[in-house]
């Protein structure tokens, strides 16, 4: 079991680079693969998604099965199109906006019937806040994104902003009214002295 990435420095015509079932514990050691268009590290020790900076050609990185929580070092990722990180411990939608800002990505998986789901993929709304974030994807956890599918998830989204807008209105109301109660009864209160 490889323990860690090294002695890849002299390899920049490299073009695939597959360690996945290993105890890799950090990503590094990969600046002299600069033409890298395929890297899967899954079922590996990682924790973060890190030093991918100099793989500007990564179009697939499959990260699945592993301890990672967050998704952020990806930036310079420009060609990434396959993101696979089902079976990690991403539990929020914190980093979809971080993922919208790859051009390429098409494919993306929190989940998969290999790894199984990440956290996140169990929350209620999921696959709509992820569709409604990232408007490119054409394909979500192994299934096709229809623009049907697109469409319903924008709509569900929308439901639920309304509907949250509206619990904060009737909410400001009902506080309004509570006020203005408070402030009624201390005039009667006032006036009775």
């Amino acid at each position: 079991n490889l323990t860690k990435i090294e002695g890849l420095h002299h390899l920049p015509h490299l073009r695939e680079l597959l360690l996945h079932q290993n105890a890799i514990s950090k990503i590094e050691g990969l600046d002299g693969c600069p033409r890298l268009r395929r890297l899967w590290l899954f079922a590996n020790r990682l924790t973060r998604v890190e030093n991918l900076h100099a793989c500007g050609d990564l179009a697939e990185l499959w990260l699945q099965e592993n301890r990672i929580s967050r998704v952020g070092g990806l930036d310079s990722l420009v060609h990434l199109q396959s993101l696979a990180l089902a079976g990690n411990r991403i539990a929020d939608y914190k980093d979809l906006q971080r993922l919208a800002r790859l051009p390429c990505l098409v494919e993306l998986s929190f989940a998969d019937i290999h790894f199984g789901p990440c956290p996140v993929a169990q929350l209620d709304g999921y696959r709509d806040s992820v569709l409604c974030a990232l408007r490119g994807l054409r394909q979500l956890d192994g299934l096709e994104v229809s623009d049907a599918d697109r469409a319903a998830a924008r709509d569900a989204y929308l439901a639920k902003v309304r509907a949250r807008e509206r619990g904060q209105r009737e909410g400001r109301r009902q506080r309004t009214a509570r006020r203005a109660t408070r402030a009624d009864r201390a005039k009667g209160d006032e006036s009775e002295q």
